[in-house]
């Protein structure tokens, strides 16, 4: 359908009304805002900014960025878990890095916070000496380094109402806030499905154990990976009859042959839990280990990584 709200045998004025009614008669819901997103309440926006973006997660793994290894040439990081929150800011165009900067670090040490890395790119490229834009934004969400500049700090607040971390990242254009609120995670919201992992052995000879647990760079399973164990036993109980191989996975991050031994580590541990904690035969099982040569999802981003690390039951 054609809609003329203007015609040349039409006067001015009998056209504007036609376009008034004709807006009239759009629904209210067309016309409403966008939702807007707000501020953490542990840190406000430089005045003038304004949000370009905000991710939430109630709870997630977050890789944090502590700068760069010249003779290693790799990123020096650490493994936080909790409530991460990343707001990206556009900044006031007539306020400079600098200020902004310095703004930042003056209210969130007023609130008590300890500062525990800082790096400035514009001097000697102190937050890393390679292209930085691209790795940066792909891996840690980090908008606002650039090339030649970009401040950035990560500070730690912890008192009786907050066990957290703040991320601070200037740059010319944008700042990025990044707070990861320490929390354990809430369990038992997983109900483990027999079936499911019975369907996946059948039709494709192996499956992912989901819920397992173990710290950063260790093979000692957490306690929280007994549901995961208890499915997994129950499962290699009813099909007695096969044997299997516990292959363990990494992401990409370190070098190989550490991985190698870290995924093997990991298999092993599951391994002798199912053998002494549910009396699975040993000789239906063993242990291998095959770091990041095989990932199910892009290294580039937590959430991939995240993925890449686990343990799988493949059938012999």
């Amino acid at each position: 359908m054609n809609i003329t709200l203007f015609s040349s045998n039409r006067s001015l004025g009998a056209c504007l009304n036609t376009l008034l009614v004709f807006v009239l008669l759009i629904p209210l819901t067309a016309l409403a805002a966008k939702k807007t997103h707000t501020d953490h309440s542990l840190i406000a926006a430089y005045e003038g900014s304004k949000i370009y973006s905000k991710k939430f997660k109630e709870f997630d793994e977050y890789e944090l960025f502590k700068g760069f290894d010249n003779e290693k040439k790799e990123f020096i990081t650490e493994y936080l878990e909790g409530k991460v929150t990343k707001i990206l800011y556009t900044n006031p165009k007539e306020r400079s890095e600098l200020e902004i900067y310095r703004n930042y670090k003056q209210a969130i040490d007023k609130e008590g916070a300890e500062v525990i890395f800082e790096c400035n790119q514009g001097r000697n490229l102190q937050c890393i000496n390679r292209y930085v834009g691209a790795n940066l934004r792909k891996r840690f969400g980090i908008n606002g380094i650039g090339n030649k500049s970009g401040r950035y700090m990560i500070n730690k607040l912890q008192n009786d109402q907050y066990n957290a971390y703040l991320i601070v990242a200037v740059g010319d254009k944008y700042t990025d806030i990044h707070i990861v609120e320490m929390k354990e995670i809430e369990m038992d919201k997983v109900v483990f499905n027999l079936e499911s992992m019975t369907n996946d052995i059948e039709k494709q000879g192996f499956v992912v154990i989901e819920g397992l647990y173990f710290d950063s760079d260790k093979t000692e399973l957490k306690s929280t990976s007994k549901d995961a164990l208890d499915v997994t036993a129950t499962l290699l109980k009813e099909k007695s009859d096969l044997s299997f191989l516990v292959v363990g996975h990494t992401d990409s991050k370190g070098e190989l042959g550490y991985n190698m031994d870290l995924s093997k580590g990991r298999a092993s541990a599951v391994m002798s839990a199912l053998i002494n904690n549910y009396d699975i035969n040993a000789e239906r099982l063993s242990a291998h280990g095959v770091g990041p040569l095989a990932p199910i999802a892009s290294n580039a981003e937590a959430s991939g990584m995240a993925k890449n690390r686990r343990v799988v039951l493949v059938q012999k």
